[in-house]
Protein backbone atom coordinates (compact mmCIF):
# COMPACT_ATOMS: atom_id res chain seq x y z
CA UNK A 1 0.00 0.00 0.00
CA UNK A 2 1.33 3.42 -0.95
CA UNK A 3 0.30 6.40 1.14
CA UNK A 4 1.26 10.04 1.09
CA UNK A 5 0.03 13.38 2.29
CA UNK A 6 0.98 16.78 0.87
CA UNK A 7 1.05 20.21 2.43
CA UNK A 8 2.05 19.16 5.93
CA UNK A 9 4.51 21.99 6.44
CA UNK A 10 4.54 23.81 3.13
CA UNK A 11 7.59 21.86 1.98
CA UNK A 12 8.44 22.06 -1.69
CA UNK A 13 8.90 18.29 -1.61
CA UNK A 14 5.14 17.86 -1.18
CA UNK A 15 4.76 19.10 -4.75
CA UNK A 16 6.77 16.08 -5.94
CA UNK A 17 4.31 13.50 -4.59
CA UNK A 18 2.95 11.45 -7.47
CA UNK A 19 1.99 7.81 -8.00
CA UNK A 20 2.86 6.15 -11.30
CA UNK A 21 0.85 3.14 -12.39
CA UNK A 22 2.25 1.06 -15.25
CA UNK A 23 0.89 -1.61 -17.56
CA UNK A 24 2.10 -2.99 -20.91
CA UNK A 25 -0.15 -0.35 -22.54
CA UNK A 26 1.46 2.64 -20.83
CA UNK A 27 1.83 4.70 -17.69
CA UNK A 28 -0.77 6.72 -15.80
CA UNK A 29 -0.01 9.48 -13.30
CA UNK A 30 -2.06 9.57 -10.13
CA UNK A 31 -1.76 12.85 -8.25
CA UNK A 32 -2.94 13.31 -4.66
CA UNK A 33 -6.64 14.07 -4.18
CA UNK A 34 -7.39 16.64 -1.47
CA UNK A 35 -3.75 16.32 -0.41
CA UNK A 36 -3.93 12.53 0.06
CA UNK A 37 -2.44 9.75 -2.07
CA UNK A 38 -3.32 6.11 -1.42
CA UNK A 39 -2.66 3.06 -3.59
CA UNK A 40 -3.25 -0.56 -2.62
CA UNK A 41 -2.85 -3.72 -4.77
CA UNK A 42 -5.17 -2.86 -7.63
CA UNK A 43 -5.11 -0.58 -10.65
CA UNK A 44 -6.65 2.81 -9.93
CA UNK A 45 -6.54 3.76 -13.63
CA UNK A 46 -7.44 0.36 -15.12
CA UNK A 47 -9.62 1.73 -17.94
CA UNK A 48 -7.06 4.39 -18.88
CA UNK A 49 -4.38 1.68 -19.08
CA UNK A 50 -6.54 -0.88 -20.86
CA UNK A 51 -6.33 -3.35 -17.98
CA UNK A 52 -9.02 -5.74 -16.79
CA UNK A 53 -8.70 -7.05 -13.28
CA UNK A 54 -10.72 -9.88 -11.78
CA UNK A 55 -9.93 -8.45 -8.34
CA UNK A 56 -13.16 -6.48 -8.04
CA UNK A 57 -15.22 -9.66 -8.11
CA UNK A 58 -12.78 -12.09 -6.50
CA UNK A 59 -10.58 -10.19 -4.07
CA UNK A 60 -12.27 -7.15 -2.63
CA UNK A 61 -9.82 -6.65 0.26
CA UNK A 62 -7.55 -4.35 -1.77
CA UNK A 63 -10.43 -1.91 -2.29
CA UNK A 64 -11.44 -2.12 1.38
CA UNK A 65 -7.88 -1.47 2.56
CA UNK A 66 -7.55 1.44 0.11
CA UNK A 67 -10.77 3.03 1.39
CA UNK A 68 -9.77 2.51 5.05
CA UNK A 69 -6.38 4.20 4.55
CA UNK A 70 -8.09 7.13 2.79
CA UNK A 71 -10.45 7.47 5.78
CA UNK A 72 -7.56 7.43 8.25
CA UNK A 73 -5.44 9.93 6.29
CA UNK A 74 -8.31 12.26 5.47
CA UNK A 75 -9.21 12.42 9.14
CA UNK A 76 -5.56 13.13 9.95
CA UNK A 77 -5.14 15.90 7.40
CA UNK A 78 -7.94 17.81 9.09
CA UNK A 79 -5.75 18.08 12.18
CA UNK A 80 -2.31 18.54 10.64
CA UNK A 81 0.48 18.17 11.28
CA UNK A 82 0.52 14.46 11.90
CA UNK A 83 3.50 12.32 12.79
CA UNK A 84 5.31 9.31 11.42
CA UNK A 85 3.93 7.51 14.48
CA UNK A 86 0.41 8.27 13.20
CA UNK A 87 1.26 6.67 9.84
CA UNK A 88 2.79 3.63 11.57
CA UNK A 89 -0.41 3.17 13.55
CA UNK A 90 -2.49 3.34 10.34
CA UNK A 91 -0.32 0.69 8.69
CA UNK A 92 -0.87 -1.49 11.80
CA UNK A 93 -4.66 -1.02 11.59
CA UNK A 94 -6.77 -4.20 11.97
CA UNK A 95 -10.27 -2.76 11.48
CA UNK A 96 -12.26 -4.96 9.11
CA UNK A 97 -10.04 -7.98 9.73
CA UNK A 98 -9.29 -10.19 7.82
CA UNK A 99 -9.43 -7.51 5.10
CA UNK A 100 -7.61 -4.93 7.20
CA UNK A 101 -4.67 -2.76 6.19
CA UNK A 102 -2.39 -4.97 8.29
CA UNK A 103 -3.22 -8.42 6.86
CA UNK A 104 -2.64 -11.77 8.53
CA UNK A 105 -3.16 -15.24 7.03
CA UNK A 106 -6.54 -16.83 7.52
CA UNK A 107 -5.13 -20.15 8.69
CA UNK A 108 -8.49 -21.91 8.38
CA UNK A 109 -8.14 -21.51 4.58
CA UNK A 110 -5.84 -23.47 2.30
CA UNK A 111 -2.28 -22.03 2.34
CA UNK A 112 -2.65 -21.04 -1.33
CA UNK A 113 -5.38 -18.62 -0.21
CA UNK A 114 -3.39 -16.96 2.58
CA UNK A 115 -2.78 -13.23 2.18
CA UNK A 116 -0.64 -11.22 4.52
CA UNK A 117 1.31 -7.98 4.82
CA UNK A 118 4.96 -8.84 4.19
CA UNK A 119 6.49 -5.36 4.46
CA UNK A 120 5.56 -1.81 5.32
CA UNK A 121 7.43 1.27 4.09
CA UNK A 122 7.12 4.91 5.12
CA UNK A 123 8.91 7.64 3.19
CA UNK A 124 9.27 10.94 5.07
CA UNK A 125 10.23 13.32 2.27
CA UNK A 126 10.74 16.28 4.59
CA UNK A 127 13.17 14.43 6.86
CA UNK A 128 14.63 12.50 3.89
CA UNK A 129 14.14 9.20 5.69
CA UNK A 130 12.77 5.84 4.67
CA UNK A 131 11.45 3.50 7.36
CA UNK A 132 10.70 -0.16 6.69
CA UNK A 133 9.15 -2.99 8.68
CA UNK A 134 10.25 -6.31 7.18
CA UNK A 135 7.10 -8.25 7.93
CA UNK A 136 3.77 -7.38 9.47
CA UNK A 137 3.99 -3.81 10.84
CA UNK A 138 2.09 -4.78 14.01
CA UNK A 139 4.74 -7.41 14.80
CA UNK A 140 7.95 -5.85 13.46
CA UNK A 141 9.80 -2.66 14.35
CA UNK A 142 10.70 -0.14 11.68
CA UNK A 143 14.29 0.24 10.50
CA UNK A 144 15.23 3.75 9.39
CA UNK A 145 17.48 4.77 6.51
CA UNK A 146 18.71 8.27 5.79
CA UNK A 147 18.19 9.28 2.17
CA UNK A 148 20.88 11.35 0.50
CA UNK A 149 20.97 13.51 -2.56
CA UNK A 150 21.22 11.80 -5.94
CA UNK A 151 24.81 10.78 -6.52
CA UNK A 152 26.08 11.34 -10.02
CA UNK A 153 23.28 13.61 -11.21
CA UNK A 154 24.19 16.14 -13.94
CA UNK A 155 24.24 18.82 -11.23
CA UNK A 156 26.38 16.96 -8.76
CA UNK A 157 29.48 14.83 -9.43
CA UNK A 158 29.39 11.19 -8.39
CA UNK A 159 31.01 10.51 -5.04
CA UNK A 160 32.02 7.36 -3.27
CA UNK A 161 28.87 5.61 -2.00
CA UNK A 162 28.53 5.16 1.74
CA UNK A 163 26.48 2.55 3.54
CA UNK A 164 23.14 3.97 4.71
CA UNK A 165 22.86 4.69 8.41
CA UNK A 166 20.52 2.15 9.94
CA UNK A 167 18.64 1.95 13.20
CA UNK A 168 15.49 0.30 14.49
CA UNK A 169 12.73 2.76 15.34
Amino acid sequence: MITGVTGQDGSYLAELLLDLEASPAGVAEIPPEAGVLVHANHFCRAKELGVWEPLLEERTSTYLRHRRMEELLTGTTRRTPFSVEDVKSYLRDHEGRPNSICRHPETERAPSEWYETVASVILDMNARRLMMANGSPCEMGYTGFRLTKDRGSPHQPATKARSPRKRTL
